[in-house]
């Protein structure tokens, strides 16, 4: 276990081996931890990093409330999805699918008022290095979270042992509604070269920021309700920015 050194900073993962200590600078850290070297099976899934000056617990989550009334949402809404396709059957696939999609807006909706009741309102932006570049990139986000310039923590996934599969890094702020703090956390990865067309060929496609009750609730990429996991793209904010500048 590791020691704190400053009373006047704050470590969420302050004492954990997979996390890093305030008794260290960020490049001790990543030498001691490199992702593309470091074992799931020897320290777990993932290396975490926060932002000591900045002060976050976890004790008002109540996730297993929000996994539970999360699941309840669902099921209902799978039931009124096949209430309307039996309503509806004789009608038109257009007016089924537009009314299947009024009920599935009002579920995010839903999902988002619970997450906030159950004081989830976490979220991160997603990065998928490949495995070569990992180290790199994971070095620049790891700094910028330290240093105070993305949100309030940072982890990057350790090798599973998946060869050639790209690894995930999360860039957290504190809440998924809060666009100016989503969009300071996209500039910045953008400053650093980490999203389309400020990077190289292998960082040259936009990424995504998903709130963490998705994550939670097992929402993800072709998912059965036809839910979008994804809240904000940076192709939407970087080409909304653009259009706003030239207005």
């Amino acid at each position: 276990m590791f020691q704190n050194t400053s009373e006047s900073l704050f470590n969420m993962y302050e004492g954990y081996a997979t996390g890093r200590q305030l008794s260290e600078t960020v490049p001790e850290f990543l030498s001691r931890l490199p992702p593309l070297q470091t074992k799931l099976a020897d320290l777990g899934p993932w290396i975490y990093i926060s932002n000591p000056s900045y002060r976050h617990t976890f004790t008002g989550e109540d996730i297993q409330g929000l996994k539970e009334a999360g699941a309840e949402l669902l099921h209902a809404f799978s039931k009124t999805k096949a209430d309307i396709e039996s309503r509806l059957a004789t009608k038109a696939k257009a007016v089924v699918s537009r009314n299947i999609n009024i009920a599935r807006k009002q579920l995010e909706k839903d999902i988002l008022t619970l997450a906030r009741k159950k004081g989830v309102t976490s979220g991160k932006w997603m990065l998928f290095p490949q495995p070569q570049d990992v180290n790199r990139v994971w070095s620049l986000v790891a700094q910028a979270t330290a240093d105070g310039e993305l949100g309030h923590a940072a982890k990057v996934a350790t090798d599973d042992g998946s060869g050639d599969r790209a690894r995930l890094i999360c860039a957290y702020n504190e809440d998924y509604a809060d666009e100016a703090g989503v969009r300071k956390s996209l500039d910045c990865l953008v400053r650093m070269g980490l999203v389309e067309g400020s990077g190289p060929a292998k960082t040259n496609r936009g990424i995504y920021y998903k709130a963490d009750a998705f994550t939670w609730l097992d929402i993800f990429s072709k998912n059965e309700w036809g839910l979008k996991p994804s809240m904000y793209s940076s192709k939407e904010i970087l080409q909304s920015a653009k259009r706003d500048e030239g207005s």
